[in-house]
């Protein structure tokens, strides 16, 4: 849990990441450069010889937090519980330059991967990529891909009362997701799929 009483948004950033709230603007920056490029796989004592193209997703990573005033002494937003790191970070996005502008549109992008190892030792990568843009000067895509979902489990239960039983209902049975599935790749909002061998079985590689 966070310290009470951060009073700049540095020290707050300082503190989730349990270091000092002493610590300097620029060792700050760096510390989260190194946090960043760890995630990505990239050995601290290479950072100054990999190609930009290999740690543009840690630089991305850090503008982004400057963008925020991360790195700044300014106060934390009105309102925001220090202990709370989302409504930190909600309040901090909700800036003018973050709000749809007329013909703008949003994404939603979801995607599922898996480490699979088959019965015959093969080790799998298996992939679900959903993108859904938003349709111009209409809904959202958030609005479409949540609204959508909701009105064919809706319909379905209408359609058919007895299939489903009474009380919540989880969509993890074929009954459930193998229409819902179906009908939303009617409206175009669909999970391409794909699997790759990332490790043959020692077995098969003998033969």
């Amino acid at each position: 849990a966070l310290k009470s009483g951060p009073s700049t948004l540095r020290q707050w950033l300082a503190q989730l990441l349990d270091i000092s709230e002493n610590v300097s603007a620029d060792a700050l920056r760096a510390e989260v450069e190194r946090r960043l490029a760890d995630l990505a796989g990239i050995p601290c004592s290479r950072l100054d010889d990999v190609s930009s193209s290999h740690i543009g997703s840690s630089s991305v990573g850090v503008a982004f937090i400057e963008w925020l005033g991360l790195f700044e002494e300014a106060p934390l937003p009105t309102g925001a519980l220090a202990d709370s790191p989302i409504d930190v970070m909600a309040q901090l996005l909700q800036r003018p330059e973050m709000a749809f502008q007329p013909g703008e549109r949003d994404l939603v992008l979801m995607r599922h991967e898996l480490m699979v190892q088959r019965s015959d030792g093969v080790l799998e990568r298996r992939a679900a990529t959903l993108i859904e843009y938003a349709q111009p000067h209409s809904h959202s895509a958030m609005a479409r891909t949540v609204g959508v979902t909701a009105a064919i489990c809706a319909q379905l239960v209408l359609d058919n009362p007895t299939r489903f039983g009474a009380g919540v209902q989880r969509p993890l049975r074929p009954e459930w997701y193998e229409p819902v599935l179906s009908q939303l790749a009617n409206e175009g909002i669909l999970l391409r799929e794909h699997s790759e061998v990332i490790q043959k079985s020692q077995l098969l590689a003998k033969m």
